[in-house]
């Protein structure tokens, strides 16, 4: 399900046009406004309106040692451990937590980000491991445009905590429960999802040593696919270029500025290793996850050359139950990346911006890796 465009590529003597000089080529990216489906918006609503945890924490008196080294204050502490709202899981899974509405409307912007944190690293918490998010420059404006009312617009803006990146909503079951207008809350996440994106194309008539950039561009020959469309390209008469999308392997070019109805319900982390790993690797199985990450596993290992097409930039983890999450290298500083927040997008993103995406990466760093297979014996 592509997203609608909803401002047009502008000209390319527009102010919106960037170029970058690569050895590889020259990459002129245009900037264009995108927004979610209402599929997608509808399957966010239905899925995070209500909240409910899971905490990987054995036993009531372990949750509530826990929460201790959570910035809350006593009566927020006291309500979250209190019996009613903590059920044990079944198998020793962990507790399930309902928190109640009136507790989540008291926190506090500092008790938000201290405790949502900690919520996020334990899978299965999507609204706290990717939030919304809004720029920290002119955040609220989206939501003026698409007419939403001033109150509500208000009691979002109340409910963000602030980070590095800007503004980062977990609570959006907070808006669903005091604004219980369906057709609004859809506009609201429309609004919310919007986000500037960049169609970027490539030329190749300035590059140096053509064999060189072809290379680079197909993997070392591994995407067969893209090698007859370079080829044209370089021997066209023209020097319009070619899409970057045109060179992606199938999936992720089907993915491109693609967000569908189903994908909104889970998390994508195990999603973002597949896609980008399959700009490398081919053919890819994605349908079997366990076979997938150990081929992952096996097959790419940690360089510290330059990055290259195809590459893996892995996010780095500080222990199994944290944020797991990769992007594939284009060129440069340019990335495939699942836009790490709530309603995020397949698309092209500069590295540091998508470091710069989510409060969970804070301080975080990518580990850069490459398909390398074992030698055959």
């Amino acid at each position: 399900m592509v997203w609608a465009v909803i401002l047009a590529a502008l000209s390319a003597q527009g102010a919106d046009t960037s170029v970058v000089v690569i050895p590889q080529g020259i990459i002129e990216s245009q900037r264009v406004r995108l927004d979610a489906p209402i599929e997608a918006c509808e399957a966010y609503l239905d899925a995070q309106t209500e909240r409910v945890w899971r905490v990987n924490t054995p036993s009531r008196g372990a949750w509530v040692g826990q929460l201790f080294g959570v910035e809350l204050s006593a009566a927020h502490r006291e309500a979250l451990s209190d019996p009613t709202v903590l059920r044990v899981l079944p198998d020793a899974e962990g507790l399930e937590v309902r928190p109640s509405l009136a507790g989540l409307q008291a926190l506090t912007a500092e008790e938000r980000e201290s405790l949502y944190a900690f919520i996020a690293a334990m899978p299965g918490n999507h609204a706290e491991r990717w939030p919304l998010v809004f720029p920290r420059i002119d955040p609220w404006s989206r939501f003026d445009r698409a007419g939403i009312p001033t109150d509500v617009v208000r009691r979002i803006e109340a409910l963000c905590y602030p980070f590095a990146g800007g503004w980062a909503l977990s609570d959006f079951s907070v808006i669903a429960a005091e604004f219980p207008d369906r057709d609004l809350l859809i506009r609201v996440l429309q609004a919310a999802s919007e986000v500037d994106a960049t169609i970027p194309r490539l030329r190749l008539r300035e590059v140096g040593p053509v064999a060189e950039a072809l290379s680079y561009w197909t993997v070392d020959h591994q995407n067969a696919f893209a090698l007859p469309l370079l080829e044209t390209l370089l021997e066209a008469d023209t020097a319009e270029g070619i899409d970057l999308i045109a060179l992606l392997p199938g999936l992720p070019r089907s993915l491109v500025n693609d967000l569908d109805a189903s994908d909104v319900r889970f998390d994508f982390s195990a999603s973002s290793l597949m896609v980008s790993a399959s700009l490398s690797v081919l053919p890819v199985d994605v349908l079997n996850r366990q076979r997938f990450r150990a081929r992952i596993e096996q097959g790419f290992r940690d360089v510290a050359d330059e990055p290259r097409f195809g590459d893996l930039l892995v996010l780095d983890q500080r222990d199994k139950n944290d944020v797991a999450y990769a992007c594939a290298v284009i060129a440069g500083d340019i990335v495939f990346a699942k836009d790490p927040v709530g309603l995020g997008l397949w698309r092209f993103m500069r590295r540091g911006d998508v470091l710069n995406r989510n409060p969970n990466f804070k301080d975080r760093s990518f580990t850069l890796r490459r398909y390398l297979p074992p030698l055959q014996p």
